[in-house]
């Protein structure tokens, strides 16, 4: 139940992102069509309707922090008292340790207000940005080419679908969509959450190891590093520190789905074997061929998804009248002939802007 919680609650904070994007998108959209004729005011103004989908953006952040972050520290604490009644070992719950808890949550929420809100705010000042550069490069293309306003108007359009809108750079130089980079954000701090919730309430009750859970298709990253036992303060001579696997977000990558176990070498059958397996190379892939094509495949079908979202986001640009994104996909899934018509549509309007714009009509 708290699991579907924490879900839900990202879910409602990922549309927000989502309408913001669509909404910059639009409010782009309503800048191109002004052009030379809008007022120093009129784009005051549109600055300040910007800004003001920022400050949404921030409270939505604040709120989603208060409610999600306790509740997913709160389930790894849980997560970790019943991992133990499971192995027939007493233990006690969250109340027994509140204030060392209550200092934890404060850490995690902070971290996450302070990455998504200084995210909102780099993408504000970008999306200022590629309006501008954006309307210069429109603007010399129609005296270049002669196109007409309305055109310039529909490339600049076109240009900010194809390259996105409300997109920064993060401290790698890698640069994110807004409503991306929040989906990777609030995931992962959510199960650093869990995590650090289970590993603060094992350390409180006396144990130090832990056992990485095992997925069918784990990808290239995690496969060496599943299943294995590790020590969390790293004093085990038996057994790898927990530091090898984690990284930024106390877990092994964004979107990561391995949870975290308690482990008692005494009360497992198979010691000696897992032992043997938590202390194997790390550079070595175990996995079969079979998990690699699962894998693979999923990755394919996911790429897929992030490229159809961005095609139709052009063709709706470029036609206006388009099916909804699910219909969209299924169309295209299945090669259609509605799906080529939609393609031939697509085609030809773009090729009539060119035969427009090389017309030099005014």
């Amino acid at each position: 139940m708290t699991m579907n919680k924490i879900e839900l609650a990202t879910e409602q904070l990922l549309a927000i992102y989502r309408q913001a994007s669509q909404e910059l998108l639009l409010k782009a959209v309503e800048a191109s069509a002004r052009n030379a004729k809008g007022s120093a005011a009129y784009y005051r103004s549109l600055w300040a309707q910007v800004e003001d989908k920022i400050r949404i953006l921030d409270m939505a952040v604040g709120s989603y922090s208060k409610q999600v972050i306790p509740l997913a520290y709160s389930y790894g604490v849980n997560e970790a008292v019943k991992g133990l009644l499971h192995l027939g070992l007493r233990a006690k719950g969250y109340d027994a340790f509140q204030k060392l808890h209550e200092s934890s949550i404060k850490i995690l929420v902070e971290n996450l207000n302070d990455n998504l809100i200084e995210a909102n705010h780099l993408m504000g000042r970008r999306v200022k940005d590629e309006w501008r550069r954006a309307q210069l490069e429109a603007i010399t293309r129609k005296q270049a080419t002669g196109e007409t306003w309305k055109q310039t108007q529909k490339s600049f359009t076109e240009q900010v679908a194809e390259k996105g809108l409300g997109s920064f750079k993060d401290s790698m130089g890698r640069v994110w969509q807004i409503d991306r980079y929040a989906e990777m954000v609030s995931r992962s701090v959510t199960r650093e959450a869990t995590n650090s919730g289970l590993m603060a309430q094992l350390t409180s009750l006396g144990y130090d190891l832990v056992q990485m859970s095992s997925h069918s298709s784990p990808c290239p990253i995690c496969a060496p590093l599943e299943g294995r036992v590790y020590s969390i303060s790293g004093e085990s001579k038996d057994y790898p520190k927990l530091d090898k696997a984690f990284g930024e977000y106390a877990n092994i990558h964004p979107y990561c789905k391995h949870v975290l176990l308690p482990y008692v070498p005494e009360l497992d059958e198979n010691v000696k074997q897992t032992k043997e397996l938590s202390n194997r190379p790390f550079d070595i892939d175990p996995r079969t061929k079979n998990k690699i094509n699962v894998y693979n495949a999923k990755q394919t079908a996911a790429r897929w998804q992030r490229a159809t979202e961005k095609q139709w986001w052009q063709y709706k640009q470029r036609l206006g009248d388009v099916p909804s994104l699910k219909k969209f996909a299924e169309m295209k899934k299945a090669d259609n002939e509605q799906y080529k018509q939609l393609q031939a549509r697509y085609k030809s309007a773009g090729t009539y802007q060119k035969q427009a714009a090389s017309a030099k009509e005014v």
